[in-house]
């Protein structure tokens, strides 16, 4: 089965159109919950939806690169860029809020650090299934995901410096973080594109 073949079978699963669905649904209540805000006399929509979308993302990233990381790496691929494509078609959002909401962050900051994170999550999701693997508590994985992320926002928190919380770095752009979810990003790309096809298992 071509990659293309794989990629198109892992979008179209079930879990991943339902997961998608709500996600999609989520954004869009977000929207047209902040879009119209009688309190606020400027529409501040795009801090709420950017915040919420990221944080989605880096859960989902986080969620299926724990759950895939003992698959083969062409499942590993497949799953990555589908994931991707959670970040690719909730843009519009972002965009709808950004162009309402006048925000001094640029533009390509709103655009590119989404798809950073995501591809930089799956990577840190991958290193966590895989860690839990060996130690044989797979069944953690659930209170491993959202308690890894948690532990990264609070310790952005207590060190005053914004390293891996992406809920901060969205609207307020932080080049530390940037620059780690770059090199994380960059990894997980290469270990993927280049890492033996047999280099996991069930």
């Amino acid at each position: 089965m071509s990659f293309l073949e794989q990629f198109e079978r892992r979008l179209g699963r079930s879990d991943m159109i339902q997961l998608l669905t709500l996600f999609l649904v989520v954004l869009a209540l977000v929207t047209l919950a902040r879009w119209a805000n009688p309190l606020s006399r400027v529409n501040e929509a795009w801090f709420s939806v950017s915040q919420t979308r990221v944080i989605l993302l880096a859960l989902i990233a986080l969620g299926y690169g724990g759950v895939y990381a003992l698959r083969p790496r062409s499942v590993q691929r497949s799953t990555g860029l589908a994931v991707l494509m959670f970040a690719l078609v909730s843009t519009p959002f972002e965009v709808a809020a950004y162009a309402a909401s006048y925000p001094s962050v640029p533009l390509s900051w709103a655009l590119l650090l989404p798809l950073v994170d995501t591809v930089a999550f799956y990577g840190i999701g991958l290193g966590l299934g895989w860690f839990l693997g060996r130690v044989r508590s797979r069944s953690l994985l659930p209170l491993a995901i959202p308690g890894l992320l948690i532990g990264m926002i609070a310790l952005d928190i207590r060190l005053g410096v914004n390293l891996l919380n992406p809920m901060t770095a969205s609207v307020n752009p932080a080049w530390q973080h940037a620059g780690i979810m770059v090199a994380i990003a960059s990894l997980t790309t290469v270990l993927l594109a280049l890492g033996p096809e047999s280099g996991a298992s069930r």
